[in-house]
């Protein structure tokens, strides 16, 4: 009970936030915190959607928010993963899909777009203690419509192809 009145506040003001903001703003990634491990840097990272009424009405017309996220260190290591914003039709919920080489872990279920935006866009990464800096991309991805049997490039409505930014170890974030 006490989760659902959470959510839905804190929906409320994400919706708010959004509506009142200005349009046309860019979207960015930036590092939000940096820990160390036993065996590895923890980059968490954050971007900003620029979130717009045409993306929205894209992605609740059942065509999915594709991003390919990639960060490549300077020891030449790398990870990729992708992750997929859609919309579900029949129970009116929106999840957010990452997949690797490896497995596909889905999201929980989330009553509004602003609610799941709010986890979509942020992921963590995990580079090698050795590594001096890391370069992180987000890559807006086509979308494939199978009932029109066509892909369909989102970047046109989201203003962009791709966002990034870098890490450097000895640099003060």
């Amino acid at each position: 009970m006490f989760d659902a009145v959470k959510q839905g506040f804190t929906g409320l003001v994400l919706f708010v936030g959004q509506w009142l903001s200005p349009g046309g703003e860019q979207a960015g990634l930036r590092i939000e915190d940096v820990r160390e491990d036993s065996a590895a840097w923890v980059l968490s990272c954050k971007m900003k959607i620029a979130w717009n009424d045409q993306l929205e009405q894209m992605v609740d017309a059942g065509i999915p928010l594709r991003f390919q996220i990639l960060a490549v260190t300077d020891q030449n290591d790398s990870a990729v993963f992708y992750r997929f914003l859609s919309f579900n039709m029949m129970d009116y919920t929106y999840t957010y899909a990452d997949s690797t080489a490896e497995r596909r872990t889905v999201s929980q279920k989330y009553p509004l777009v602003y609610l799941a935006l709010k986890d979509f866009c942020q992921w963590k990464f995990r580079v090698v203690k050795s590594a001096a800096s890391c370069k992180i991309t987000a890559v807006l991805l086509p979308s494939r419509v199978s009932r029109l049997n066509r892909m369909v490039d989102l970047s046109q409505l989201w203003g962009q192809r791709s966002v990034e930014t870098t890490w450097e170890k000895d640099k003060p974030e």
